[in-house]
């Protein structure tokens, strides 16, 4: 803390007073992160970042100070770092062994770590992405198998949820399906893993349920690997 004053033949004025860092702090989170699988090399994925330039308290930060861990989850858990110490904003690395594991979502959060520590009170998360061997045609989900494939679900709202339920009988009577448990206003979105489509007149079908006097509403998007894109709504 540092304090400042005039002073002149008539006396002293009162003191001014400001609070500074000295030294290296804990960095900020690094912020605009994305991940991206290569379409040569499946299982291999490449992060891309931007530096934080001031540390989590908003002070001016030199990047060059910063290091970064990186750490990840597969299908939503185990905790696991992958890197540490990392320099630069680009960082690219095998996910998972296509020839053993099968086709899974994971999950990377990068940690920004200076002299002081790493920061693990803000942390920056990608989106899940699929990695892996793209699982062939035809492919079909009934949610009642011992080991389904890969999904990911989410919700606009922490009430709101998906489950794999019985309660009612459904359409391929394995006596399993999947529900969105929600309410006006929120949404909720189910990802598959990837699939090679193949064929003259490849055909995507599912079985729904609309509730009577519902105004829920289906989306249907794919996604080529440029992103997903809207091709039908359904109720």
């Amino acid at each position: 803390t540092y304090g400042a004053y005039a002073v002149n033949a008539s006396g002293q004025s009162h003191s001014s007073y400001e609070r500074v860092f000295v030294g290296i702090n804990y960095p900020a989170a690094p912020t605009n992160v994305t991940i991206k699988e290569s379409e040569d090399l499946p299982g291999t994925v490449t992060m891309n970042w931007d530096a934080p330039t001031t540390d989590r308290e908003g002070n001016p930060l030199n990047p060059e100070l910063v290091s970064y861990m990186i750490a990840h989850r597969m299908n939503g858990m185990n905790l696991t770092i992958v890197e540490r110490g990392v320099k630069g904003t680009e960082l690219t690395f095998q996910a998972l062994d296509p020839e053993k594991e099968k086709q899974k979502f994971v999950t990377y959060l990068i940690f920004s770590e200076t002299a002081a520590g790493v920061n693990d009170r803000d942390i920056t998360q990608t989106v899940p992405i699929p990695v892996g061997k793209p699982f062939e045609m035809p492919y079909a989900e009934t949610f009642g198998s011992d080991s389904p494939t890969p999904m990911f679900t989410a919700s606009t709202s922490q009430s709101a949820k998906w489950s794999v339920t019985n309660e009612i009988s459904d359409q391929d009577g394995d006596g399993y399906y999947l529900m969105y448990d929600g309410f006006v206003g929120t949404t909720g979105t189910v990802s598959t893993a990837k699939i090679a489509v193949s064929g003259a007149s490849p055909a995507f079908s599912l079985w729904y349920m609309c509730m009577e006097d519902a105004t829920d509403e289906i989306v249907v998007s794919v996604n080529d690997g440029s992103g997903f894109k809207d091709v039908d709504r359904i109720c």
